[in-house]
């Protein structure tokens, strides 16, 4: 199954990587990919819920989905699935950020965001929960070549 996704994907990073790099718009989203690394943004966005008396349970709740979140996605499923990334099996595929030390499925970033969105999104007004729902929708995986489309909703 892993050879049959390559070899249909390979071919569409490759594309991505020759026509759609752009030199103003790859630091940038780069810059908001390394906001979510390891969770920090989520993280951030956790403790600030927790920290105002007003979204404390809702605080409560987007902690315990990210420790599901990173139990079950990091800990079990990467592990279980282990896809390798693309730029270690991809020929020409050129990554634009550091190597990363885990599995490419499923994605960590898109697990973290969507753990904390989808609870402030549910438990939120709109006017908050709308927000912090498109903004987890957004990513550049593919175009940063560590990571398959498929291995992320982003």
């Amino acid at each position: 199954m892993e050879q049959f996704l390559i070899d249909w994907e390979g071919p569409v990073l490759l594309w991505i990587q020759e026509h759609m790099r752009n030199d103003f718009l790859t630091p940038v989203l780069t810059f908001l990919t390394h906001l979510g690394d390891h969770g920090y943004f989520w993280i951030a966005l956790t403790i600030l819920f927790l920290l105002l008396k007003k979204t404390r349970k809702v605080g409560g709740l987007m902690t315990c989905s990210l420790l599901l979140n990173t139990l079950v996605n990091n800990v079990l499923l990467k592990n279980l699935v282990a896809r390798t990334r693309p730029y270690e099996v991809v020929d020409g595929l050129h990554r634009i950020i550091e190597a990363q030390s885990d599995y490419s499925f499923p994605s960590g970033h898109t697990g973290s965001a969507f753990a904390v969105a989808v609870v402030v999104f549910l438990m939120c007004p709109r006017k908050i929960g709308v927000p912090v729902l498109v903004f987890a929708s957004t990513g550049e995986k593919p175009g940063r070549r560590d990571q398959y489309g498929t291995s992320s909703a982003e």
